[in-house]
């Protein structure tokens, strides 16, 4: 998936302000972010087995474990793909943002 030291872009922030109490801050999209760790701990890889990935300049709260808490590498692409493929995902971002004008572009 990512290395350390990857750059990586943010393509989905749908449900994040609900964790933000666990965060310094939280991913902002197409905000470009360099990995400083990943997480494939059990509670990481929970429920649908993709690892977390940690930021530099996010930090987490810790969990009993010791492990931080980290985000979905779903919600991350490398930051080469999303230069080939901006344009599809700056309309992910208007779906996200507003979705009834994200239905209007792709309807027409």
């Amino acid at each position: 998936m990512f290395e350390i030291s990857d750059r990586i872009v943010c393509i989905n922030v749908k449900g994040l302000d609900e964790y933000s109490f666990l965060f310094t801050e939280l991913p902002i999209l197409g905000q470009m972010y360099v990995v400083r760790g990943m997480d494939f701990s059990e509670e990481a890889l929970k429920p649908d087995g993709v690892p977390g990935v940690l930021l530099v300049g996010i930090f987490g709260g810790s969990k009993e474990n010791g492990s931080e808490y980290c985000f979905n590498a779903k919600r991350f692409v490398p930051l080469d793909e999303y230069r080939k493929n901006r344009v599809s995902y700056l309309t992910g971002f208007k779906e996200q943002e507003y979705p009834e004008e994200a239905k209007e572009l792709t309807e027409v």
